[in-house]
């Protein structure tokens, strides 16, 4: 047997059957590093009303996968609300997985009780999947199993209202359940 035929069929399976390899290739999201400055590239920030965005950052010391995450701070004194969203094409009545890594770090709650909240909505604002999230200095991998309902987008939320605190967030993935 050809020993250079061996080596690309090994490298062939290993290929296929990596799930780092298939989360990249059937990631619908865009830009899952969240990296650009100060807000992602293809990621928005909702507009917050009467209370302003907190700090938002890439912060190269914090990253645990990659180079560098996310960071969304909340300064002491209050008034800040801070929601970074994406629109995601999607298949209607499909499953999918949403998943990231995220950490929260010295939170002081709003009134509302949701520090920190990862998750997709509808087009009107009703929850497909969610997580609130209270890690408190460890990173977690969060990972929402969701089915789409009647829809062709949803809207990829990362949610931040406390007082005061911080939250990263890092490898943002939504990839379809194969069957």
């Amino acid at each position: 047997m050809n020993p250079l035929n061996t080596l690309t069929r090994c490298l062939l399976v290993l290929g296929l059957n990596s799930p780092a390899l298939l989360v990249a290739e059937n990631n619908l999201i865009k830009n899952p590093a969240l990296e650009g400055d100060p807000v992602p590239h293809e990621w928005a920030l909702a507009d917050s009303g009467d209370l302003f965005p907190g700090e938002i950052a890439q912060d190269s010391d914090a990253g645990q996968e990659g180079a560098s995450s996310l960071r969304i701070t909340h300064p002491p004194g209050g008034g800040c609300y801070t929601q970074i969203r994406q629109i995601v094409k999607v298949t209607p009545r499909m499953k999918y997985i949403l998943r990231a890594k995220v950490k929260t770090e010295n939170l002081l709650r709003s009134s509302n009780g949701f520090p920190a909240l990862f998750g997709m909505t509808n087009s009107a604002g009703s929850w497909i999947g969610l997580e609130r999230l209270d890690t408190f200095g460890e990173w977690k991998d969060v990972e929402i199993p969701c089915e789409i309902p009647d829809a062709d987008t949803v809207l990829i939320l990362i949610y931040f209202d406390v007082l005061e605190g911080s939250f990263w967030v890092e490898d943002v993935t939504l990839v379809p359940v194969e069957e």
